[in-house]
């Protein structure tokens, strides 16, 4: 990197790095108990123009930058002192900034890329830094990229974890759901797996579960959730368990879209149906009552947002196996109510 001696050189011969119309003066190194260096110049008005250079500013040069300018400035010299740091946080730019101080954040790349142009011999001598600084660059996109798609991941296995243990009865239009109050081990995606029952106006005709797991991808893990649903009325003939994923939703990719809220026509994206189906099924989602999009943020999760996410997902469900034909079109004919299984459900009665 540049260091402190050659970088206060720099701005000694190139102050219009950061003020232009600068000549300069004098130098006065390490004031402000060995923090800061003071390089003086003049402006076009014959104006003492102070600029405090510190590679770093900490809590302690800023504690001492302070005390000096307390002890050696006037109120009225203050507009004309600028501190320069090449790395500065910005509680520190923002608390000088109260104080009538001017700020300036001078990176190693900013003055690269002045050299370039303005004085190619000095730029020369640190032109094997610009690769490093890329190199550098490359490596923190990386990083952020790593970092990033942890976050998604852990947010992904919380997710996962409300799923498999939450209430999830809800109840909407003419169905209510009931949802198994115990995940049950599943060899599915080495997951876990809870039963439902899907009421039409007390009638049960559907039943289903959701599977949640993982997939590995090399180092990373990807949650998933299966939606399985079934008639229990008029399955179509011959129809296997496999006949009866209506969804396979990669959890990972749902938060990534989602974020503070879910879209319910994103998840109709993800199904193999035309855009004539899709269509069909958005305007049947709107006569059973169902939103366009709802607040959905994994990280303050509320039971109302995961009962209305079970409604969408399993409407969705549902309407795409009825578009697939997964279910026969023949009249139901109407049967007693059917008992609710209480010990496996819980209440009927959903939040």
């Amino acid at each position: 990197m540049i260091n402190r001696i050659e970088m206060v050189n720099i701005i000694k011969k190139h102050p219009s790095l950061i003020r232009s119309g600068l000549t300069f003066k004098y130098l006065q190194k390490e004031q402000c108990n060995s923090h800061f260096d003071m390089i003086c110049f003049s402006n076009h008005s014959s104006e003492n123009v102070y600029i405090f250079y510190e590679p770093e500013v900490n809590d302690g040069s800023i504690g001492a930058f302070i005390s000096f300018i307390g002890r050696s400035f006037h109120s009225d010299q203050l507009s004309n002192i600028i501190v320069c740091a090449t790395d500065f946080h910005s509680d520190y730019l923002r608390g000088l900034q109260l104080f009538g101080v001017k700020t300036c954040e001078l990176s190693y790349a900013q003055v690269l890329q002045y050299l370039h142009v303005h004085d190619l011999s000095l730029y020369d001598r640190y032109e094997h830094l610009q690769q490093r600084l890329q190199q550098e660059d490359v490596n923190k996109s990386k990083a952020s990229v790593v970092e990033k798609r942890q976050a998604i991941e852990n947010e992904s296995e919380a997710f996962s974890q409300w799923l498999l243990s939450a209430d999830l009865n809800a109840s909407w239009g003419p169905y209510s759901l009931l949802v198994s109050t115990k995940a049950k081990r599943t060899t599915q995606l080495s997951g876990k797996e809870r039963e439902f029952q899907l009421y039409h106006n007390d009638q049960l005709v559907y039943e289903g579960k959701i599977v949640i797991g993982r997939e590995e991808e090399g180092l990373h893990r990807s949650c998933m959730m299966i939606v399985y649903i079934w008639s229990t009325i008029n399955m179509a003939d011959n129809q296997s368990l496999e006949d009866s994923i209506a969804l396979t939703l990669p959890l990972n990719t749902f938060i990534q879209r989602c974020s503070d809220q879910l879209v319910t026509r994103e998840l109709l994206n993800i199904l193999s149906l035309s855009d004539r189906e899709k269509e069909k099924i958005m305007i049947i989602l709107e006569r059973w009552g169902i939103p366009d999009y709802f607040p959905l943020k994994v990280e303050d999760l509320s039971p109302e947002q995961l009962q209305t996410f079970m409604k969408v997902i399993v409407s969705i469900a549902l309407l795409k196996q009825a578009a697939l034909g997964k279910f026969n079109r023949k009249l139901i004919k109407k049967k007693k109510k059917s008992p609710k299984r209480q010990l496996e459900y819980g209440s009927y009665e959903a939040k």
